[in-house]
């Protein structure tokens, strides 16, 4: 058996995942996705926030006392050729 985080896989079902997760997208479904999902222009064609418009003053008070200690850590992360996208 595997660690994975916190859970413990099994050989047998972590092979029965990776063959029922080997899907091929093509490109087409891959645009048609995105246009369908697509948040550009909901909140105006202006709005620099996008989703994160639904987050509101109370939501961020409410999370905060989930807070038992801190640690600042950046989250600026790369999003060229060699960042965690790899694209198609």
């Amino acid at each position: 058996m595997k660690m994975l985080g916190r859970a413990v896989l099994d050989p047998a079902y972590e092979s029965n995942v990776r063959k029922r997760m080997n899907i091929k997208v093509g490109l087409k479904a891959i645009e048609e996705a995105s246009e369908k999902l697509s948040n550009w222009g909901k909140w105006g064609k202006d709005d620099h926030s996008g989703t994160l418009n639904y987050v509101k003053p109370q939501h961020i008070v409410e999370a905060s006392k989930l807070i038992k200690k801190g640690k600042p850590f950046a989250l600026g992360i790369p999003l060229d050729r060699t960042g965690p996208q790899t694209g198609l």
